[in-house]
């Protein structure tokens, strides 16, 4: 299952075909959803894509595998990262 630490799609106030970062509230927002979620399914494990999601995972006290999200320079290291944790 794939799932964003918040759900939605953050965007500017004046233009919905931007994409922004999630802002505090609204991460903790996503949390809420996430606990749900964990609670539905019987998750075996987690990969955090990105340092936003590996914070607000610990925060809850779910641990987690960090890794790199692909944007802004991270390609390489994400392909990486999912190979070293994917497992047949």
């Amino acid at each position: 299952m794939i799932w964003n630490i918040f759900p939605f799609h953050p965007h500017s106030a004046d233009n919905i075909q931007t994409n922004r970062t999630p802002n505090q509230t609204e991460l903790e927002e996503g949390k809420s959803f996430l606990i749900e979620l964990l609670e539905i399914f019987e998750i075996q494990k987690i990969l955090a894509l990105g340092r936003k999601p590996e914070s607000q995972l610990s925060d809850i006290g779910i641990q987690t595998t960090y890794v790199r999200h692909p944007a802004n320079g991270g390609k390489n290291q994400f392909i990486t990262g999912l190979n070293n944790e994917m497992t047949i």
